[in-house]
C-alpha cells in the first residue's frame, strides 16, 4: 500500500477499525445466508491482524502496543518508575550541568547581528602562533580602518575593570561605530556614534544588568553622570537585557574610547597597569574566505611594516612617539572567528573532555544503579515473562518491550534533568558570587549559561544512550526465562543475573572511589594552600590608590595622607608600586648562573613593618627612599637564586633591561642592602618554577615621590569596619578620586582557582557516594531478601546473629574493596596523566587516596548493615513456614 495511505490510515485509525470490523460482519453474515460454515473466513482477531499488518506499519502498532503494556505496568508500581527516573535525572542532570558551559562557551554565538561573518584581528608575526604586532594606537587603527581589503566594517574596544562609588565596574571602551557594527539594541537613550570618539568626550552606555542594579532601574537614568575611577561620564543610552557585546562575562558599561586614549593619562579609566592594545574586529566582505582574508591582510602588514610605531602614549594627536619599529616583516597573520567566546576547534573540545569525563562519571553510576534494579525487577517477572513466551512471543519482541520500558523511564528523566541542570547553574553561580568569593579576573560567565533548546536535544539523545546502558543487559537477562521453571515460580536457578549484579556493584565503588579520592586530593590541596605561611602578615592591610594620573596623585596623596594618620587606629603610613597578589612587572637580572627573571616592587622603608617582613641586613633609610637610591633588599628565594654560593649582602645587582619609573629615574644596578624574609607574592612563579613566587627584588620609594604608588595602611579591628573607616577618610578628602583594596582579597584571587576545583570535586565526590549508597543499599536489600531462608536455616541450626551477620556483609565487602582498589588504581593512572598540568596540587597525596578508599568502603559496608540486620532478625520459624 502506498504510503500516504498508511500515514492515512494511522491518523484515521479508529474510523478504518470500525469499517474494517463491519466489512468482516457483513461477509459472515451473508456467507450464513448463503449456508456457507462463516468459520471459513478462519480467526476474526487473525484477520484483522493481517489487514492491519497491510493497511498500517505493524512496527508502529506493536510500538504503541508496548507503550501501552509499558505504562500499565508503571502504574501499578510508581514507586519503581520515580526511583528510577529520579536516579537517571541526578545522572543526566549533571552532565547537562557541563554541558550546558560547554554550549554557552563554544556552540552559542553572541547575540548580535551576523556573528559567524565576525573575526578577531590578532595581528601579525613570524608565526601564528605568538603574533606580535597589531593596530596599538589610535592613528594606526584609523589607518588599518580605512585601508584594509578584507574587512566591511572594523571595530575596536578594550576591556579593564574601573571603580565606581568604591566597588569595581566592568567596562569595556568601544570606538564610536561599536553598537551600529553589532546590531546592538538600545532600549532607552541612544548608543555611543562616531561623534563620540574625539577628545573629551566622556559618554557612557549602561547595560540592562547595571542599569537595574548600580543605577537602581531609574526611569530618568538617561542624562545622568556617574564617575568612573573618578572622571565624570554622561550615560546617554541603556542597552537591551539580551546584549552583552561580545564578551563572555557581564559588561556593566560601554564608555567612548576618549576615555581610555586621554591627554591626561593612558588608560585613565582603567589606571597605568590596563594594556592599551585595543582588540580588534571585523566583518568579512560578502565572498571573502577567511584564508582570503589572511593573504590579503598579511600583504598590508608587509607593505605597513617600515612605518609601523611601537607605542603611542598620546591616542588622538601622537604626541609622544617612540621609537619606530624595526621588526621583521611579518610571514604570518592571525584570524580567529569571533561568533563564540570559544572557537569550536580540537583545543576547546579538547579542554572541556576532563570537566565532562568527571560529570559523566556521575551518570555511568546512576546507569548501574538503574540497572541493578532493572535486573531485581526482571527476576520479579520471570513468571510474566515466561507466560508470555510460553503464548509465543519471541525472545527478541520481549527485548524490545523492555527496552520501550526504560526509554520511557528514560525520556521523563531527560525532562527533570533540564530542570536540575538550570537549578545547578543557578547554585553554582550564587555560589561563586557567594561563598567563593570570585573575582573578575576568575568569572566565568555562567549568567549565560542556562539551558536551551541545544542542550534538550543533547539530554534526550543522551537519554537515549542511556537506555541501552542501563536497559539492553537486565533485558537480555531477563528475556532468558526458562519456560517450566518461571511458571512454577522457581527464579534461583540461573545465578548470571547476581555474577551481573556484582559487577556493577564493583564499578559503581570503583568510579565512586575515583572521583572521591580526586576530592580528597583537591580539598587537602585548598587546605594547605589557606593555612600556609605567606611570609607576611596581610590582615587588616589595605592599599589606596588615587585615580588620577601621577600629577594628580601627588597633589591628592598628602591630604589622604594626613586624613589617614587622623584615625586612631591606624598605625604608621607606607607607600608600594604594587600590594602582594597583584601582577608585578619583571626584569632579567644578570648573576653567577645567568640570566634570571625576578619580580620588581617600590616599597617604602615602613612597607616591611606593616607587613611583619624581617629583614637582614639594613632598612631603607628615609633619604634613600625620598631620593630613589641605588640600593635593593632582596627576598631569600632571589638570593640564593642569584649568589648561590655566598652572601648576598653588599653585592651588586645588575638589571639587563634599565628599569624606568614613571619618576623618569632609571635604575642600571644598586648594592644589596638588606635580605628580607620569604613572604608569598603570587601562587605562580611565571619563571617556570613550581609553588608561589617568593624572589622578589624590593626599591626604595618614599612618601612624596613623583613615582605613582599606593598608600598602605593597617587597621586594626573587624576587616569590615575597617575598611569603611579607610573609605570614608579617603572619600571626605578626595570623593571619587580613590580606590580602597585590601591586600587579603588580592591573595584571595590567586586562590580562587582551588577553592573552586574542590567544590566541584567535592560536589561530584557526594553525589557520586549518594546515588553509590543508595545502588549498594538497593541490591543488598534484594540479595538479603533472596538469602532470608538460608539465614533462617542457619539461625535454626544455632548460629549466632553476630556470625550470621558477618557472613552477610562479607560479600559486600568483598566488592566494595575490589572496587576500591580498581578506582584507587584508576586514580593513580590519571595523576600520572595530567601531573604535569597541575603543578600546584600534589597528585599523590596519600592521605587524599586513603581518606577516599576508606570513606566509599564503610559507606558501602553502612548501606549493606541495614538490610542484613533487617534479614537476620527475621524470627526463622516464620521464615521456614513462609517458604
Amino acid at each position: 500500500m502506498k504510503l500516504w495511505k498508511r500515514l492515512r490510515q494511522i491518523v484515521r485509525a479508529r474510523r478504518y477499525e470500525q469499517e474494517l470490523a463491519d466489512e468482516l460482519r457483513i461477509h459472515r453474515e451473508m456467507a450464513a445466508e448463503a449456508g456457507a460454515n462463516p468459520g471459513a473466513f478462519g480467526s476474526v482477531a487473525l484477520t484483522l491482524e493481517d489487514s492491519r499488518a497491510v493497511w498500517r506499519f505493524a512496527w508502529l502498532d506493536s510500538l504503541a502496543q508496548d507503550i501501552r503494556y509499558a505504562l500499565r505496568g508503571f502504574r501499578k508500581s510508581p514507586g519503581f518508575a520515580f526511583t528510577v527516573i529520579g536516579t537517571l535525572a541526578l545522572g543526566l542532570g549533571t552532565l547537562a550541568t557541563s554541558f550546558s558551559v560547554f554550549n554557552a562557551l563554544v556552540l552559542r554565538p553572541f547575540a548580535v547581528r551576523d556573528p559567524y561573518s565576525l573575526y578577531t584581528f590578532a595581528g601579525w608575526g613570524q608565526t601564528k602562533e605568538r603574533p606580535s604586532h597589531r593596530p596599538s594606537t589610535w592613528r594606526e587603527f584609523t589607518e588599518f580602518r580605512l585601508q584594509n581589503v578584507a574587512f566591511s566594517e572594523v571595530l575596536g574596544y578594550q576591556s579593564g575593570i574601573a571603580s565606581m562609588a568604591g566597588k569595581d565596574a566592568s567596562v569595556q571602551a568601544v570606538t564610536g561605530n561599536y553598537f551600529h557594527m553589532l546590531g546592538g539594541g538600545i532600549c532607552m537613550g541612544r548608543p555611543i556614534l562616531e561623534t563620540d570618539d574625539g577628545p573629551g568626550s566622556g559618554v557612557a552606555v549602561a547595560s540592562y544588568a547595571a542599569w537595574k542594579r548600580r543605577l537602581g532601574a531609574d526611569p530618568g537614568a538617561v542624562g545622568t553622570k556617574l564617575y568612573l575611577r573618578g572622571r565624570p561620564v554622561e550615560v546617554v543610552g541603556v542597552a537591551c537585557p539580551e546584549f552583552n557585546g561580545l564578551e563572555e562575562r557581564r559588561v556593566d558599561f560601554w564608555v567612548s574610547m576618549a576615555l581610555a586614549w586621554s591627554s591626561s593619562d593612558n588608560a585613565d579609566i582603567f589606571g597605568p597597569e590596563a594594556s592599551l592594545m585595543l582588540t580588534v574586529v571585523g566583518r568579512l566582505k560578502p565572498g571573502v574566505t577567511q584564508e582570503g582574508a589572511e593573504a590579503s591582510l598579511l600583504a598590508y602588514g608587509r607593505q605597513m611594516s617600515p612605518t609601523w610605531q611601537e607605542f603611542m602614549t598620546h591616542w588622538a594627536t601622537d604626541a609622544v612617539v617612540r621609537e619606530p619599529y624595526h621588526g621583521k616583516p611579518p610571514r604570518t597573520v592571525t584570524l580567529r572567528q569571533s561568533a563564540t567566546v570559544l572557537p569550536f576547534d580540537r583545543d576547546s573540545i579538547g579542554g572541556f573532555l576532563p570537566l565532562f569525563a568527571a560529570f559523566g562519571l556521575i551518570l555511568l553510576i546512576a546507569c548501574a544503579n538503574v540497572a541493578n534494579i532493572m535486573l531485581a525487577r526482571g527476576l520479579a517477572r520471570q513468571r510474566e515473562i515466561g507466560i508470555r513466551i510460553s503464548l509465543g512471543a519471541g525472545r527478541a519482541r520481549m527485548v524490545r518491550q523492555l527496552l520501550t520500558e526504560s526509554l520511557l523511564l528514560a525520556l521523563p528523566a531527560a525532562l527533570a534533568a533540564f530542570g536540575v541542570a538550570h537549578g545547578t547553574i543557578r547554585a553554582a553561580l550564587w555560589l561563586q558570587m557567594n561563598v567563593l568569593h570570585a573575582d573578575r579576573m576568575w568569572s566565568v560567565g555562567l549568567w549565560n549559561a542556562s539551558p536551551d533548546l541545544r542542550v534538550l536535544a543533547f539530554l534526550l539523545a543522551t537519554a537515549g544512550i542511556a537506555t541501552l546502558g542501563f536497559g539492553l543487559m537486565p533485558a537480555i537477562q531477563a528475556s532468558r526465562s526458562r519456560l517450566v521453571e518461571a511458571n512454577r515460580g522457581e527464579f534461583a536457578t540461573d545465578y548470571r543475573p547476581a555474577r551481573l549484579r556484582s559487577a556493577l556493584v564493583v564499578a559503581q565503588v570503583a568510579v565512586c572511589a575515583l572521583l572521591l579520592i580526586s576530592a580528597g586530593v583537591a580539598l587537602r590541596s585548598e587546605r594547605r594552600l589557606a593555612s600556609q605561611d605567606f611570609g607576611a602578615d596581610v590582615r587588616g592591610v589595605f592599599t589606596v590608590t588615587m585615580n588620577r594620573s601621577s600629577t594628580a596623585d601627588k597633589k591628592l596623596r598628602q591630604p589622604v595622607m594626613e586624613r589617614l594618620l587622623s584615625l586612631s587606629r591606624t598605625a604608621p603610613l607606607g607607600a608600594c608600586f604594587l600590594p602582594p597578589g597583584s601582577p608585578s612587572p619583571w626584569s632579567k637580572v644578570v648573576s653567577g648562573n645567568g640570566t634570571i627573571d625576578v619580580p620588581l616592587n617600590l616599597v617604602s622603608p615602613e612597607y616591611f613593618g606593616i607587613y611583619g617582613v624581617t629583614i637582614r641586613g639594613r632598612n631603607f633609610s628615609t633619604a634613600e627612599a625620598d631620593a630613589g637610591a641605588p640600593a635593593v633588599i632582596v627576598s631569600e628565594t632571589a638570593a640564593r637564586r642569584l649568589w648561590p654560593r655566598g652572601d648576598a649582602l653588599g653585592h651588586t645587582l645588575n638589571l639587563k633591561d634599565s628599569w624606568v619609573f614613571q619618576s623618569g629615574r632609571t635604575i642600571h644596578s644598586a648594592i644589596v642592602i638588606g635580605i628580607a624574609r620569604d613572604s608569598i607574592y603570587s601562587l605562580f612563579d611565571p619563571n617556570g618554577v613550581d609553588g608561589p613566587t617568593r624572589a622578589l627584588l624590593y626599591f626604595p620609594t618614599g612618601l612624596k615621590t613623583k613615582d605613582r604608588v599606593s598608600l598602605v595602611v593597617r587597621m586594626n579591628g573587624n576587616p569590615e569596619s575597617a575598611r569603611r573607616a579607610v573609605e570614608q577618610a579617603v572619600e571626605a578628602v578626595a570623593p571619587g578620586e580613590g580606590t580602597v583594596s585590601s591586600t587579603q582579597e588580592l591573595l584571595d584571587r590567586y586562590s580562587f582557582p582551588f577553592r573552586a576545583l574542590a567544590a566541584i570535586s567535592g560536589f561530584l565526590g557526594a553525589l557520586a557516594l549518594l546515588l553509590t549508597v543508595s545502588g549498594v543499599f538497593g541490591v543488598s536489600s534484594y540479595a538479603m531478601t533472596q538469602r532470608r531462608k538460608e539465614f533462617g536455616i542457619r539461625i535454626a541450626l544455632g548460629a549466632g546473629e553476630v556470625r550470621v551477620m558477618g557472613l552477610a556483609l562479607r560479600q559486600s565487602l568483598r566488592l566494595a574493596a575490589a572496587g576500591a582498589a580498581m578506582g584507587a588504581l584508576a586514580a593513580l593512572a590519571v595523576a600520572r596523566v595530567i601531573a604535569h598540568s597541575l603543578v600546584q596540587i600534589d597528585l599523590f597525596d596519600m592521605g587524599g587516596y586513603a581518606a577516599g578508599v576508606v570513606v566509599v568502603i564503610a559507606a558501602a559496608l553502612a548501606a549493606a548493615w541495614v538490610p542484613a540486620r533487617r534479614a537476620v532478625r527475621v524470627d526463622p520459624a516464620v521464615t521456614l513456614r513462609c517458604d
